[in-house]
């Protein structure tokens, strides 16, 4: 099972919904919702604030092997990422930075699209 599964099997062993659990992490129970259906996955530093709140171990929710080597992915993802950055000269860097700063206020702010 993955990890979203996983934290729904102990959310629902503790006899807790997921706007509980939500609020205990201090997070939305959308981000919750999203975690158990398998769009997005959280952090290592989330998980282990999950584990806390229910009173389990790390290994309970995830394959650790697993979940480091898409770790290990994602920091290769992040370095071609800036490579590709470098090589943008000025302006196209400037048009960048303002279109990153529109999706981050689109993810964290903005309205959602899901």
């Amino acid at each position: 099972m993955d990890i979203g599964g996983e934290i729904r099997k102990a959310r629902e062993n503790r006899g807790l919904t997921q706007a509980e659990l939500a609020e205990k992490l201090g997070i939305s129970s959308k981000t919750v919702s999203s975690w158990e259906v398998g769009r997005t996955e959280p952090k290592m530093g989330m998980v282990e604030r999950v584990c806390a709140v229910l009173n389990c171990r790390k290994s309970d929710l995830i394959d650790e092997v697993h979940y480091e080597n898409r770790a290990l992915l994602g920091l290769a993802e992040d370095a071609i990422l800036i490579e590709t950055i470098r090589a943008l000269d000025s302006d196209r860097k400037k048009r960048l930075m303002e279109y990153a700063r529109y999706l981050l206020y689109q993810q964290n702010e903005g309205p959602q699209d899901k």
